[in-house]
């Protein structure tokens, strides 16, 4: 068996995020509340004013502040967000993260104001941009973990966010890094989320020398994928494609080699540029069966 992960990967440059893509911190959050009702006190002052009497005040402070809640429940609008995002969701699991990207992006920028159901929207977002920016994906779902929105409502996304981080992270070469994303999404008591662990774990596994390791567990739990990814889907293809890697770079029989590279096929382009961009050891071994 050789090594498939000798040296850490290089630390590129910091990805620098649009206002969407990142969720509010607690001082944003509060900021924009006092934003949102600083300008009602001095309003109801001077327009109390000509009226000479404390009730004036009173009743002028209730209008604007009925006018104010009015304007921010306008804004807030869950039902359509969550039908949107389980939408997105239904179309990254098909395999069309494209079209996901299409329908999360506007869910996304509208949410903004509202931080921890667009710390889960951001998820997925992340979740459909990792096989066509796997850096911003990353970058996206870091953003996500700082702001805590997610940790502070013990939200089983938090398994989702810490998994995918764990994925990006290895797929990026960052061995250390993914360990501690995998170890951190392994406290989430979420018993139906944890075939989501298998990918990322199956992905540092081989990153870091331990194909015998992961050929074999993939063997054992791979119903376990089908049921979770579903037979045909792209990451069940993709963890297809670890096992045989896997199991080749453990000195495995080839002809199973070769039964399981079928059952990987085809897998999308988005998936081979980024195997091309962060992992040569795994873009040499399918170019090298390919051809």
């Amino acid at each position: 068996m050789t090594d498939s992960y000798r040296e850490p990967a290089p630390r590129l440059p910091q990805i620098t995020l649009e206002p969407h893509e990142r969720p509010w911190t607690k001082a944003d959050h509060l900021r924009h509340r006092l934003l949102l009702w600083a300008p009602v006190m001095p309003g109801v002052f001077f327009a109390a004013l000509p009226f000479s009497h404390p009730l004036a005040a009173v009743g002028l402070l209730g209008v604007f502040g009925v006018a104010r809640v009015i304007r921010f429940a306008h804004s807030y609008r869950p039902a359509h967000w969550f039908r949107e995002n389980e939408r997105g969701v239904a179309l990254l699991r098909s395999g069309n993260a494209a079209g996901a990207l299409r329908v999360l992006e506007p869910v996304v920028r509208e949410s903004r104001r509202f931080p921890g159901d667009h710390s889960m929207f951001l998820v997925n977002l992340a979740e459909a941009l990792v096989w066509s920016d796997l850096r911003r994906a990353t970058a996206i779902l870091e953003a996500v973990d700082r702001a805590g929105w997610l940790e502070e409502a013990k939200s089983p996304a938090r398994l989702v966010l810490w998994a995918e981080l764990a994925s990006c992270h290895a797929l990026l070469g960052h061995a250390d890094d993914a360990g501690r994303w995998l170890a951190k999404a392994g406290t989430v008591v979420f018993d139906e989320g944890r075939t989501r662990l298998l990918l990322a774990w199956a992905i540092g596994g081989c990153r870091t020398a331990r194909e015998a390791e992961v050929a074999s567990e993939l063997a054992r739990r791979w119903r376990e994928g089908e049921k979770a990814f579903g037979a045909g889907s792209p990451t069940l293809r993709f963890l297809g494609l670890l096992r045989a890697f896997a199991l080749e770079r453990s000195a495995g029989s080839a002809d199973e080699v070769r039964a399981l590279l079928e059952t990987a096929r085809p897998l999308p382009d988005a998936h081979m540029r980024t195997i091309a961009d962060h992992w040569p050891e795994l873009s040499e071994f399918v170019w090298r069966h390919e051809t």
